[in-house]
């Protein structure tokens, strides 16, 4: 499981940098972070592709960038909280394995009997005098 987890978190961290990437590449309409050093990505991917072409690939690879952001953040949300509730179990034990028995059987009392008087402890008197 751990193993898993790994290989997901390294897969996570190629895709964010790769979204980034691919969202600063992206031409601006508004003159944004796509023109940040002179636009050289988007213009050397434009003329390859030409420019229209260039546009709809990058917003495909973005979406789909994207959908694979949300589905391996889910994934390893929800192997995250498998792998913690597990771990808990581990250390807990599971239902009645946790149940704690105790070593010495507790004496009880019977109702309406006195506990005997103990030889080490002094009969209590009433309250002590006020001194004036």
């Amino acid at each position: 499981m751990t193993v898993l987890m790994v290989i997901l978190g390294l897969a996570y961290v190629v895709l964010c940098t790769w979204l980034v990437l691919i969202v600063l590449i992206q031409p601006s309409k508004g003159g944004g972070m796509g023109s940040l050093g002179g636009g050289s990505a988007s213009a050397a991917i434009s003329e390859t592709l030409g420019a229209s072409q260039a546009e709809k690939s990058l917003s495909k690879w973005t979406a789909w960038s994207t959908a694979a952001f949300f589905v391996i953040a889910i994934l390893l949300t929800m192997l995250g909280t498998w792998h913690e509730r597990e771990r808990n179990d581990l250390d807990l034990g599971s239902g009645e394995a946790a149940a704690v028995t105790p070593a010495e059987p507790v004496a009880t009392e019977e109702p309406g009997a006195t506990p005997p008087a103990s030889e080490e402890t002094p009969p209590v008197e009433g309250p002590a005098p006020a001194s004036e």
